[in-house]
């Protein structure tokens, strides 16, 4: 007895789904068009998460190239871009001389943007930028050299200079500049290294001794920049850090203070914000498409029902439930939106993967979305099987 309801029961479950398989045969072009639907707008969903993970993966690293976490003390700029309370000189040595024991500490200071510059072939237009670093700055913000060395320890407290290429094709042509002076001001400073291109600005810059600065006029007070890196928690860097220069300047907080923290990675976190940006406005793209999708299953469903509609009729007149009947078209639906789904994921991996390998990036799976696109076609799928059924139903036609 045990085996005959057994059987019965599985019977009356696996019905449905078998029934759905053949609707599906029976409607294969309108099947097709509506599982391509499907597969495109889930295809554009992950290929993009993939390329965007890839992408932000790939600057994080390089930002962590160093292996530390980085943080830098600034005076804040206004709006019309004029810092009203500059870092003093003062500051900043009482600053790095109470972190320096326990972190590693850099010390920048520009000091002026447009001056000329004299050399082998004479004097230049106002068009360089100088700044002055220490030896500990020098390390931390990644310079890249093209010819010359850095500066060390030792030539810290000397005239010398790391420039830009357009420093040394304006005085010099093409001749190597290393070991070539160059006078600033009333200074005279010794040519020892020529900057790559991936410094900002790097063709127009003019890199010091923090400790020799020349003798130029200035139109602003010495404004000085903090660079403090650690392998511990970055976090409680940043409130020792902003706790002292409160305390320093007697303000409560770092607006009130005119002073500003930039973590090192706050480049990569706006990048991940405009990702996310990007990757909410392809979803909506997608979810479009997937509306679509909606509309041609509930025309399947539609038209199957019509198609089978008396059939339908003698299967409720032998006893067959309404539920049995609605599950049957249920079944479809979800077939056809799930067997989309998973043409999509399976082609949008294999598209992230070509386009992470051309771009050079990581490739990074991402499972939340293969989670959420399964969830969002089942319930477009529910709700697109039920609509039509409940439209008739309601129509008292079974």
């Amino acid at each position: 007895m045990w085996r005959e309801k057994f059987l019965r029961g599985f019977y009356l479950f696996t019905q449905p789904f078998h029934r759905g398989i053949n609707s599906i045969k029976d409607t294969l072009l309108r099947s097709i068009i509506t599982i391509s639907i499907v597969a495109i707008a889930i295809s554009a969903i992950i290929s993009i998460q993939i390329t965007l993970n890839g992408l932000s993966n790939n600057l994080l690293e390089s930002f962590n190239s160093f292996g530390i976490n980085q943080l830098e003390l600034s005076s804040h700029y206004s709006e019309e871009k004029e810092n009203l309370l500059p870092v003093s000189e003062n500051e900043a040595v009482r600053i790095v001389t109470h972190f320096c024991e326990d972190y590693q500490v850099g010390l920048l200071c520009k000091l002026t943007e447009f001056i000329s510059v004299k050399g082998g072939k004479g004097e230049t237009e106002p068009i360089f930028s100088i700044s002055a670093m220490d030896y500990n700055y020098l390390v931390m913000s990644g310079l890249s050299l093209r010819s010359g060395s850095f500066f060390t320890n030792r030539n810290l407290s000397e005239p010398v200079a790391i420039v830009g290429p357009m420093v040394s094709e304006e005085l010099f042509d093409s001749q190597n500049p290393i070991g070539e002076k160059i006078t600033i001001g009333k200074s005279d400073y010794r040519i020892i290294a020529l900057l790559n291109d991936d410094y900002p600005h790097p063709t127009f810059t003019i890199i010091l001794p923090i400790s020799y600065l020349p003798n130029i006029p200035l139109q602003t007070p010495l404004d000085y920049r903090i660079l403090f890196a650690t392998d511990g928690n970055i976090e409680s860097l940043s409130v020792e850090v902003e706790n002292m220069v409160l305390r320093m300047r007697g303000k409560g907080t770092l607006q009130e203070a005119g002073l500003e923290i930039v973590r090192g990675n706050s480049i990569v976190d706006s990048i991940n914000s405009l990702n996310n940006q990007i990757a909410q406005i392809s979803t909506i793209i997608a979810l479009i498409l997937l509306f679509g999708s909606m509309i041609s299953l509930m025309n399947i469903i539609l038209v199957s029902y019509r198609e089978k509609s008396q059939e339908i009729i003698i299967e409720r007149a032998v006893g067959a439930t309404r539920r049995a009947v609605m599950m049957q078209f249920l079944f479809e639906a979800i077939l056809l939106a799930q067997t989309g789904t998973f043409i999509g994921i399976l082609s949008g991996t294999l598209i992230g993967f070509i386009i992470s390998n051309y771009l050079q990036v990581q490739f990074v799976m991402p499972w939340d979305w293969v989670l959420k696109s399964i969830a969002i076609t089942l319930i477009i799928s529910i709700i697109s099987g039920l609509m039509p059924l409940l439209k008739y139903s309601r129509k008292g036609e079974w």
